[in-house]
This record gives structure tokens, C-alpha cells and sequence, in this order.
């Protein structure tokens, strides 16, 4: 019932896309945050980075503090099938409400049509809310077995 860090998140969803930070390594360069050496933190952030999964805000990552649902979303579905560099492959229609960061819209309807996330009858997204790591593993098994069954485009 620990909540996620954004380091953890973006671990798991390099891993949930099958991106091995390992094969070709990234350190990071870029956040002041983040060590800027070998280290799994580094690589895994920079990795990220460097393939358009994560942003950061201005310089630092914020790499230990607790995900939101907003941020889980984006970066999880950043890296995937649906988004290339954060742009949709495909639009989804606007239904969800609770929403007030505009760039958390398109993965937030991704997730919900992908029923990653649990969406109240009200259609209330909760984007400000914090992820208790339990949820994430769960949104990444949902996930994984949606990928399972897309086919190419």
C-alpha cells in the first residue's frame, strides 16, 4: 500500500514496453535531480528522456516523489503503442471529467477505454490523486494483456 515514486513508475513502464535500458544506455544528462552517472536511476530516467517518455519539469525530475493518477497514465502510455514522443496515434474523444491538466487528457482516455483505470459512473478521472504501488501493478497487468491483443498498425 506504499505509494509509487516517479522513478519506480517509469521503471515499470519502460519494462510494461518492452524497453530494456540496459541495451544501448542513456545516462542521464539532463536533471540536476537525478545522479549523472551509471546507475540504474540514471539510466532508467535517462533512457526515458532520451525517447520522449518523460519531460520532467524544467530541469529536475522529482524522481522520489509520489506518482499521480495524471502522471502514472502518461508516462506508462507514453512509451507504448498508442503515443509516439506524448502525441496520440489516435484521438480519443473527450468524455472524462476531473481533468484540469489539458496534456494528461489523451492518456487519460487511453486508460479508461484500456480500463486501466478504475472510472466512476460520474466519469471522474482522478488526476491529482496519489498511486499506491498495488494500483500501478494492476494497470500495468491490464496493460500488458491489452498490448497482448492489438495488432500492428
Amino acid at each position: 500500500n506504499n505509494t509509487l515514486t516517479r522513478f519506480e513508475l517509469t521503471k515499470m513502464a519502460l519494462g510494461a514496453n518492452c524497453i530494456d535500458y540496459t541495451i544501448s544506455p542513456v545516462p542521464n544528462t539532463f536533471f540536476n535531480d537525478v545522479p549523472k552517472d551509471q546507475s540504474e536511476v540514471s539510466l532508467v530516467i535517462g533512457k526515458a528522456r532520451s525517447i520522449g517518455i518523460i519531460n520532467g519539469i524544467g530541469d529536475r525530475f522529482f524522481p522520489n516523489n509520489p506518482v499521480s493518477y495524471g502522471e502514472m497514465v502518461k508516462i506508462l502510455l507514453g512509451g507504448g503503442y498508442y503515443f509516439r514522443r506524448g502525441i496520440p496515434v489516435t484521438t480519443q474523444a473527450s468524455t472524462l471529467n476531473g481533468i484540469t491538466d489539458e496534456t494528461f487528457r489523451q492518456f487519460a482516455e487511453h486508460a479508461a477505454k484500456m480500463d486501466l483505470v478504475t472510472i466512476d459512473d460520474d466519469k471522474i478521472f482522478p488526476q491529482n490523486d496519489p498511486v499506491i504501488r498495488r494500483y500501478m501493478a494492476q494497470a500495468v497487468a491490464r496493460y500488458v494483456v491489452w498490448l497482448k491483443n492489438i495488432s500492428p498498425l
